[in-house]
């Protein structure tokens, strides 16, 4: 990574803050700028926009699923997501992340507002 880099990290999980932390400080240390991602923002997470497309191309099927059934839906519907929809994922949640940090230190979405961590 460049040094005028933007080093963006989850909110993980409570086992993991400490992990968390070094690795904050060793970016910091290294001159990097750090953002937090505010908790639950799929729109910067191109693996949670996937899974969310997923989900949803399960649903439209939606049935009573039994072991059987459900294994087959979602290996059909893994087959319906395509390298370039993943492609597009990672597009959309760059451009969103892009917009979202030139944006001041409250984001504002709809219905939710998320401050910014900036180190």
């Amino acid at each position: 990574m460049k040094r005028d880099s933007i080093c963006t990290l989850d909110d993980v999980m409570a086992e993991v803050k400490e992990a968390n932390l070094h690795v904050r400080e060793v970016f910091k240390s290294q001159g990097y700028r750090i953002v937090i991602l505010p908790p639950n923002s799929r729109q910067f997470n191109p693996i949670e926009l996937l899974f969310l497309n997923w989900k949803n191309i399960i649903k439209s099927g939606m049935t009573i699923f039994d072991g059987n059934t459900l294994l087959t839906t979602i290996s059909a519907a893994s087959t319906q997501i395509s390298g370039n929809d993943c492609a597009g994922l990672i597009r959309e949640a760059t451009r969103f992340a892009s917009q979202a940090l030139q944006i001041s230190s409250i984001y504002y979405l709809p219905n939710m507002f998320f401050p910014w961590e900036y180190y």
